[in-house]
């Protein structure tokens, strides 16, 4: 079921880096030519990333979170995975994050510097996180090669990402899909509800900080010069 998994990763990673080269191609913005050569190399980098840790955490706190967590995470789990429709939907979402952030960066609404900083601060912070907290999630517990990427959970902290720097007509796509994959974090076993609530204040935290950023190098004129030049 891992290498399933991946597989459908690589295949939202693939279309997604398509989806932003045909954006390219059609608006030659500067900004997206960027995020078009890196987006593979990040899907990429979240991968070895993974893998790494996998070696060289031994240990995982997994027995602690599940104590924490009252069973409850487990409880999700189990039910999704006896119902074939909702595990089918639930496994979608989680493994189509990459084509849901391809999809919002290429609307002309987006903020698409800020989310594209946030994006990178927050995927690159993480695997402190996941240092200082090991833990392979509800459903994994006892595979040596998972990942130990629980706290806090970087699906839900980019789809907040995704709410927070889309435009008001693609909240309508962001604010479902955010919900969705809260509960797909849980469904699929990856995460336990403490990741959830932990990815909140990461992800605001990320956002503040790219904002501020966003101030003190005078990026806003930066980004408003690309939306003029795809206007």
């Amino acid at each position: 079921m891992a290498s399933q998994h991946a597989n459908r990763f690589w295949l939202s990673s693939l279309a997604g880096t398509l989806l932003l080269w045909l954006d390219w191609f059609n608006d030659r913005r500067p900004i997206m030519l960027l995020i078009a050569l890196i987006f593979p190399v990040a899907a990429a980098g979240c991968q070895v990333v993974n893998f790494t840790l996998a070696r060289l955490l031994q240990h995982t706190v997994d027995a602690q979170m599940l104590q924490i967590d009252g069973g409850l995470s487990l409880v999700i789990y189990h039910w999704t995975t006896s119902h074939r429709l909702v595990w089918l939907l639930t496994d979608a979402v989680y493994k189509n994050i990459p084509l849901l952030m391809a999809v919002v960066l290429t609307d002309k609404g987006t903020k698409v510097r800020l989310m594209a900083k946030s994006l990178a601060v927050g995927s690159v912070m993480a695997p402190v996180f996941y240092c200082l907290v090991p833990a392979v999630g509800p459903g994994k517990t006892g595979d040596p090669l998972a990942a130990r990427n629980c706290m806090p959970s970087l699906h839900f902290g980019w789809a907040l990402i995704a709410v927070a720097c889309s435009s008001r007509r693609m909240k309508w796509i962001t604010v479902p899909f955010a919900i969705a994959t809260a509960y797909a974090t849980l469904g699929t076993g990856e995460h336990y509800w403490m990741d959830i609530v932990a990815a909140v204040p990461y992800t605001y935290l990320v956002l503040w900080a790219c904002e501020r950023s966003y101030e003190r190098t005078g990026e806003l004129e930066l980004a408003a010069a690309d939306w003029n030049r795809s206007s």
